[in-house]
């Protein structure tokens, strides 16, 4: 019996200590029941924010938000509130905010409905680009200019985030042309253009996938060239035989090879003089157009120095009828005959290196210009004269700024 009034009496304790923990966290929680339900109002869903020129924008699905009639976005000490409805295209929900300063934010996110009952914040960061991502991004600049009688080639240096380019340039008339061009434009072929106009690019670029903006750098200007002379095309050149002239296919050489682009040091690739054809001699080519000359170079062969030209001259015509002479190269009357044939003496030069040289020409001398006689009076010896010696050369090159072509 004193056992059993023992468990009573624990049995009346613990349920009397249940009561009051109840009764303890019940009067805890009155004053929220008291309040009655907290209702929530659906937020915007995959909320992003694209950057653009002091601007963002922010875009979200409006899936969850039905019963929103409001947003309110805020940042720093700043809000804007929007009605739904406003900013709302099918299930997204888009607001612009302009006039940023550059730099990335800290944007809160909140819907509301018609009784003033709210969602849970969203936080969102962006980034408005301005000034510094402008001055930190590589413009399109056209990197060289190759003239020929056609066109204008402008090649382009590479810039990573360009989208694309807008071109302007004077045109023969003054008159500026534009053009937009890829962002990842290599070459550009203009055949209209003014020497010494003006060139402006403008390059577009675009800071980040899916941006608000492709943002325009500051404008590069430059120029096109005002002395413009164009290479002359080797595919029209081709020997011509004269009497007392050299057939330079002494040792494998041909005359063809002066002209077939490879320079180095190929036997096939350049003329050579034959044995006991001694130095002075002479060859002639047609270039295939009239041209009047502004420039050319000369190669001799890289590995042996002997026989490339020292001391020659460059003798042009524009026909070459009735222009043969007999005299051979090494006669103290050649140049007289020449003259007299009507070859005029295009240059006197002497060659300070012994493979590669280059010489500017008298362009009011060197005008309407089709056959080139080459005349070689000494040669990198020894010997450097006389029937002992021999001369050849790899490669000549030839620059006009004007050029007719031949009916």
């Amino acid at each position: 019996m004193k056992l059993n009034k023992i468990i009573g009496l624990l049995v009346w304790m613990i349920a009397g200590f249940i009561f009051q923990s109840c009764s303890d966290i019940t009067d805890m929680q009155r004053e929220y029941l008291d309040r009655g339900e907290t209702l929530y109002v659906g937020r915007l869903d995959s909320i992003k924010f694209r950057g653009g020129l002091h601007r963002v924008q922010m875009e979200g699905l409006l899936n969850y938000a039905r019963s929103a009639s409001r947003c309110v976005v805020s940042w720093d000490d700043q809000s804007q509130e929007y009605a739904i409805d406003a900013i709302s295209n099918g299930d997204t929900a888009k607001v612009l905010i302009e006039d940023l300063e550059e730099g990335t934010y800290r944007f809160f996110i909140q819907t509301f409905d018609e009784e003033g009952n709210k969602s849970v914040k969203s936080e969102c960061y962006g980034y408005v680009y301005g000034d510094e991502y402008i001055m930190s991004q590589s413009p399109k600049f056209i990197i060289e200019m190759v003239p020929d009688p056609d066109k204008m080639v402008l090649k382009w240096n590479v810039s990573d985030n360009a989208v694309k380019v807008q071109l302007s340039y004077e045109n023969l008339s003054g008159e500026m042309v534009r053009q937009i061009l890829p962002g990842d434009v290599k070459d550009t072929e203009i055949t209209d253009w003014k020497e010494g106009g003006k060139i402006e690019c403008i390059t577009y670029t675009l800071p980040e996938e899916n941006a608000l903006d492709t943002i325009p750098l500051t404008p590069y200007v430059q120029y096109f060239p005002t002395d413009v002379d164009y290479e002359v095309n080797k595919a029209l050149f081709k020997a011509v035989i004269l009497p007392t002239d050299i057939l330079g296919i002494g040792y494998e050489g041909r005359i063809e090879g002066i002209w077939d682009g490879v320079a180095g040091s190929g036997s096939s690739n350049r003329y050579h003089s034959a044995d006991g054809e001694g130095v002075p001699h002479h060859l002639t080519f047609d270039m295939g157009v009239y041209a009047d000359l502004t420039r050319f170079s000369i190669e001799g062969r890289e590995d042996y120095h002997n026989w490339n030209p020292k001391h020659f001259q460059l003798w042009g015509i524009d026909s070459i009828e009735n222009a043969e002479t007999i005299l051979p190269s090494s006669d103290p009357g050649w140049e007289v005959e020449a003259r007299e044939k009507g070859w005029k003496l295009l240059i006197d030069a002497t060659c300070n290196d012994p493979v590669i040289n280059s010489f500017k020409l008298d362009k009011d001398k060197v005008k309407n210009v089709r056959y080139i006689r080459y005349r070689v009076l000494e040669v990198f010896g020894p010997p450097a004269v006389g029937s002992g010696a021999y001369g050849c050369v790899q490669e000549m090159t030839f620059w006009a700024d004007r050029l007719t072509p031949v009916e």
